[in-house]
């Protein structure tokens, strides 16, 4: 199954990576800056329940990217936005009324020049 993630980079063996690479049975794409302690990224696992308790890994609530943030249950999404201003990311433009494909496509131009969150994937895990 497929997630989108927020996770602290860390390094590992000289490499700057997603905390979510340090599991296994995970492929992942993700978008980082340097300076910045977190990265945004899509992955795959055949075992999300994997990062159950690891604060550095929070998972985007699943829902369609066409999706309105306010079909997410609010305490849910009062959890996803603090992680994310935890995080460092600045989510205060966000409102109710998004998309799930804004709310992505604003984190990710907080870290790269472009906001594109939809070309490209990620290598589903067999099994």
């Amino acid at each position: 199954m497929k997630r989108w993630f927020i996770a602290r980079m860390v390094e590992v063996d000289g490499e700057i990576m997603p905390k979510v690479a340090t599991y296994p049975n995970v492929n992942h794409r993700t978008w980082s800056k340097d300076g910045f302690a977190f990265g945004l990224g899509q992955l795959a696992t055949n075992n999300l329940t994997q990062f159950s308790g690891d604060t550095d890994i929070r998972l985007i609530p699943d829902a369609a990217l066409d999706n309105a943030l306010s079909t997410i249950p609010t305490a849910t999404r009062q959890a996803m936005s603090a992680a994310l201003t935890v995080a460092g990311f600045n989510v205060s433009a966000v409102k109710r009324t998004w998309s799930v494909r804004q709310l992505l496509k604003h984190l990710k131009a907080q870290l790269q020049t472009d906001d594109d969150v939809e070309t490209g994937d990620v290598r589903d895990i067999e099994g």
